[in-house]
């Protein structure tokens, strides 16, 4: 049987399909610490709009309290990377305000 080879856009459909899966079952982990944690995650991007390609990552802003916002990074950093995504984490007291307004009207909650 002669070996047939995946086209490109057979190779990125298959990306992003796995790419959506592994953000799928990241909200699921983001939203149960959100809940005992007393926080938010926001998610915004490609990993919301859809437009995944070879080099997306996770962006993420973490709205959590002071004292629990380390923690809900790094949290959101190891989720992450073991689902093979790479991570674009920030807590929301380093993000600009338009960008934080860009996330906001385009991106989810996910508490």
């Amino acid at each position: 049987m002669e070996k047939r080879w995946r086209t490109l856009a057979e190779r990125r459909e298959a990306f992003r399909e796995a790419f959506a899966t592994a953000v799928a079952t990241l909200v699921c982990d983001l939203e149960d610490y959100a809940r005992r944690h007393g926080g938010r995650f926001i998610l915004f991007g490609s990993a919301v709009n859809g437009h995944t390609h070879d080099r997306s990552d996770v962006d993420l802003i973490v709205d959590f309290p002071p004292e629990t916002v380390s923690g809900a990074c790094r949290f959101a950093e190891r989720a992450c990377d073991d689902r093979g995504l790479v991570p674009d984490v920030r807590p929301v007291g380093w993000t600009s305000d338009p960008l934080m307004h860009r996330a906001l009207s385009t991106g989810r909650i996910v508490s």
